[in-house]
């Protein structure tokens, strides 16, 4: 089993409270694909150092971002290259284990 997250500098905070919270309690192989540039010294504080990896990724970029999902479009238009990047990370993580945890940031574990 393998977790992953994405993430940018707009995420760090809800990185290091959902990360900090959930490693209290779990230990798993952790991949954090990072939008290239974005500084994770406070996000790799609060994990388990020989349980992640870091990827530095450029976020897909594509012309249909700016239209896809018309007035219908249920996230802000400047999350699509982010969303684009954990289904491309999903795949990839996929290929490398059985089992895969998408953090979603907005997730603090409890005991």
């Amino acid at each position: 089993m393998k977790a992953f997250v994405v993430l940018d500098e707009e995420y760090i905070n809800q990185a290091v409270v959902s990360l900090s919270s959930f490693f209290r309690y779990n230990r798993i192989e952790l991949v954090i694909y990072a939008q290239k540039g974005t500084d994770l010294g406070r996000v790799l504080a609060v994990v388990p150092e020989n349980f992640v990896e870091v990827r530095y990724v450029t976020f897909p970029q594509h012309e249909l971002f700016a239209t896809v999902g018309g007035n219908r479009l249920m996230v802000h238009r400047d999350a699509v290259p982010a969303i684009a990047q954990r289904i491309k990370s999903l795949e990839e993580v996929s290929a490398e284990t059985d089992c895969v945890l998408n953090f979603d940031l907005d997730t603090r574990t409890v005991s």
